[in-house]
C-alpha cells in the first residue's frame, strides 16, 4: 500500500541531534555499530564523529552549519554561545561542516578541527580557529595543535593525508539538500535560522521550541508549504484498521528519547479515533545511536512470533537497557522462540528490511527522528496531540468533502 507523504527540504528534525553520548563532547563508535544506518552520523574510516555541546536530554538541539573562516559564523556562534548560557539544561548543540567557498585554506580549517577532534580537543581547536580565522596555514594550525598538546605526529598526518576531507565534502552535499546556501544556518528543532542573529532572534527560537511562546503564522510550518511525494508502507507493521481514512507513518529509532516521549501521545490518538486513524512504524536507527540497530533487528524477531508491538513496547520502556543481554530478556519475558529469536539476533535476518526502510526515510527527506508523516503531512519530532488532532479532523474533514452525497429516489 501506498500514501502521499509530504518531501521537505530545508528542515531538520530535532532528533537528528538527541545523541545518547553519555557525558561526552562529541561520539566516537566504531564501525561495527553500523555506520550505514541513518543519516545525520558522520563515519571517517572507521570512526564516527560528532561533535556536540550540551546536555544530551536537552529540549531543544540546535544543528550549527558553519563556515570556519566566515566572519558571520564567528559573530553568530559568539552570540550563541552567550545565549546558550541562559539555558543551561535545555539546548544542545551539534557542529556541521559547511565550509562555503570551499577553498583550500577554509577546508584546511575544518579538517584541522576534526584531526584535533579525534584527539578529544575539537572545542579547543575550534576556539582558535574562529579566533585567528585569517590565519589557517598548515604551520599556524600545526602550532595551534601544540600548543593544545595534541600528539603533533598524528594530527600532521591527518591534515596531510586529509583523513577528514571526504567527511566534511559529505556535510556540505547534506547541507545543500536542505537548502543550505549560506553558513552560518542553524536548524532549533528543525526551524530554521540562517545568518548572523542577534541574541534575541536566537530566544525566541528557543522559547518556540520550548512552548513558552507560540510561533507566528509567518514563520510557516514544514506540513503547510511542501510539495507531495509518495513513500511505501508495504509490509510495515501497524495498529489500526486497514481502511482508516487517515494514515500516520512514523519513522523512529528505539534509541532516540523523543521517540520514547511521543509514545503516550500516539496511544491517546488511537484511543481517541479507533476507526480512523492507522499508525505505521518505519524503522529509522540513526548512526550515533549505536545500540539502535540491534534493537529495531530485535522487534523485527519478535514480530516474527508475533509480538512486534510487545517488543517495541518493552523497549522504549527500557531505553537505558538494550543491549543483547538485555533483548534476549525481553523475548524470554515475552516467552518467544529464544532459540529462533537469536539466531534471528545474530544474523542479518532484517538488516534489509531496516535499510530499506532507512533509504525510503531519506528519499522523503527524513533526517532524524521521530518524524511524522499524516496522510501526506509531515510533523517534526515529539509533537503534543494537538498537532496530530488539527491535521487528523482537516484530513477527516476533506475526506468527508470529497464523498459523494447518497442519491435520493431509486
Amino acid at each position: 500500500m501506498k500514501i502521499k507523504v509530504i518531501k521537505e527540504v530545508g528542515y531538520l528534525v530535532f532528533g537528528v541531534v538527541l545523541l545518547m553520548l553519555t557525558g561526552a563532547l562529541y561520539a566516537l563508535e566504531e564501525a561495527g555499530c553500523d555506520p550505514k544506518t541513518g543519516f545525520c552520523g558522520t563515519v571517517v574510516e572507521g570512526t564516527m564523529v560528532t561533535p556536540v555541546k550540551g546536555p544530551d536530554q536537552a529540549a531543544v538541539n540546535i544543528i550549527a552549519y558553519t563556515d570556519f573562516l566566515a566572519p558571520t559564523s564567528s559573530r553568530a556562534i559568539r552570540t550563541l554561545d552567550k545565549v546558550m548560557e541562559s539555558y543551561p539544561d535545555d539546548i544542545q548543540v551539534v557542529f556541521k561542516h559547511y565550509p562555503s567557498l570551499l577553498t583550500e585554506n577554509a577546508i584546511l580549517a575544518h579538517e584541522a578541527a576534526m584531526a584535533a577532534g579525534g584527539q578529544g580537543k575539537f572545542w579547543e581547536m575550534y576556539e582558535k580557529i574562529l579566533a585567528n580565522q585569517k590565519s589557517t596555514t598548515q604551520e599556524t594550525l600545526l602550532g595551534y595543535a601544540k600548543a593544545l598538546k595534541l600528539d603533533s605526529k598524528k594530527f600532521s598526518s591527518d591534515i596531510k593525508t586529509h583523513r577528514f576531507k571526504n567527511m566534511i565534502l559529505q556535510q556540505v552535499r547534506e547541507a545543500k539538500g536542505l537548502g543550505v546556501t549560506d553558513a552560518p544556518t542553524f536548524f532549533i528543532n528543525g526551524r530554521k535560522l540562517v545568518g548572523t542573529r542577534s541574541a534575541a532572534d536566537f530566544k525566541r527560537a528557543i522559547d518556540i521550541a520550548l512552548g513558552i511562546v507560540p510561533a507566528s503564522p509567518e514563520q510557516g510550518s514544514p506540513e503547510e508549504d511542501a510539495p507531495v511525494v509518495e513513500v511505501n508502507i508495504q509490509d510495515a507493521y501497524a495498529i489500526g484498521p486497514e481502511d482508516a481514512p487517515v494514515v500516520i507513518v512514523e519513522f523512529s529509532d528505539f534509541q532516540c528519547p523523543f521517540c520514547g516521549r511521543v509514545l503516550p501521545t500516539l496511544r491517546d490518538v488511537l484511543q481517541r479515533y479507533p476507526k480512523q486513524v492507522r499508525w505505521v512504524f518505519k524503522h529509522f536507527p540513526l548512526d550515533f545511536h549505536p545500540d539502535a540497530p540491534l534493537a529495531h533487528t530485535a522487534a523485527l524477531a519478535a514480530g516474527e512470533q508475533g509480538k512486534f508491538w510487545e517488543m517495541h513496547d518493552l523497549i522504549f520502556s527500557n531505553q537505558a537497557a538494550m543491549k543483547r543481554q538485555h533483548l534476549v530478556a525481553y523475548a524470554k519475558e515475552l516467552k518467544l522462540d529464544e532459540e529462533e529469536f537469536t539466531k534471528a539476533l545474530d544474523g542479518n535476518k532484517y538488516e534489509e528490511k531496516i535499510n530499506l526502510d532507512i533509504q525510503e526515510g531519506r528519499r522523503l527527506g527524513v533526517s532524524g527522528t521521530p518524524t511524522f508523516f499524516v496522510n501526506g503531512r509531515r510533523l517534526v519530532g515529539a509533537k503534543p496531540i494537538e498537532a496530530f488532532v488539527r491535521i487528523i479532523e482537516a484530513e477527516l474533514q476533506s475526506a468527508k468533502a470529497k464523498t459523494p452525497a447518497p442519491r435520493n429516489g431509486g
